[in-house]
């Protein structure tokens, strides 16, 4: 018996209910899709529908999911106001919860899949604060695997990431923080946001990093773009003159990033 497949079929059946009536009353597609063999699927079969799904005052529901948005707060709150509050509990019934728990995969990435989907066509600002949440996500679990700079080159810490938004998600982000819900009457902004996201070591074994945000003005956003890759001196020079600005200031900007490993490298 592959008891681990079994938890997480019943840890489905009991999250959503319609999955289990599904098993219980049994459904090919949905039999099929429990990766269970035949006579494992019997013996569940005969369980009653009350015991599977049995979560009084749906408190594990409600920690489960809440544990998971706890991470999109921003999105969430948006798209509440666009699509109404069920936004967040459609994802236990979707096909991104129920293939990340079957294939183990985490659970907030797999909410952030089910919010992307369902704001395909709301406004690029929306879609934005999704996409921004999920980078803090990733950014909270791993570091980047960058080559490692030689001599005279810099390159982007493996604990940051520059991350392109639609233009006024930024802004957007920092209304909600207050409380303040989104106007989408407001016209959103041409250009792009970039933002920086950084990490620091987790606190404890096996836990989240602190991670921290900040806008880029575009020419800071256009040099740590090119540093995400070891960026020599002859690439700091031609950037110093497509931009038209000394390379003593490109490099004393530069030292700045080191001392703040923002950056990782050297200059000399």
């Amino acid at each position: 018996m592959n008891h681990r497949l079994l938890q997480r079929v019943l840890f489905r059946m009991q999250l959503d209910p319609s999955f289990a009536q599904s098993v219980l009353n049994g459904d090919a597609d949905t039999l099929t899709g429990t990766g269970l063999p035949s006579e494992e699927l019997v013996l569940l079969r005969r369980a009653p529908l009350a015991g599977v799904t049995a979560d009084p005052g749906h408190r594990r529901r409600h920690q489960v999911l809440g544990n998971i948005a706890s991470e999109y707060t921003l999105s969430v709150a948006v798209l509440t106001t666009l699509f109404g509050p069920e936004v967040a509990t459609e994802f236990l019934e979707s096909r991104h919860f129920h293939d990340a728990v079957t294939l183990g995969e985490r659970l907030p990435f797999a909410f952030g899949q089910h919010l992307q989907g369902r704001c395909a066509t709301a406004d690029p600002r929306a879609r934005g604060l999704v996409r921004l949440e999920m980078a803090l996500v990733e950014a909270r679990r791993s570091i980047v695997d960058r080559p490692a700079p030689r001599a005279s080159e810099v390159v982007l810490a493996p604990n940051a990431r520059v991350l392109e938004l639609p233009g006024g998600t930024w802004t957007v982000a920092e209304q909600v923080q207050t409380g303040a819900r989104f106007d989408v009457t407001t016209a959103a902004a041409s250009e792009s946001d970039w933002v920086l996201i950084q990490s620091t070591p987790a606190q404890r074994p096996g836990g989240l990093r602190p991670v921290v945000t900040e806008p880029l003005q575009p020419m800071v956003s256009a040099l740590l773009r090119r540093t995400e890759s070891p960026w020599g001196a002859e690439d700091r020079g031609a950037f110093a003159r497509e931009l038209n600005v000394a390379i003593d200031d490109v490099d004393a900007f530069l030292r700045d990033l080191l001392r703040e490993r923002t950056l990782v490298g050297t200059l000399d």
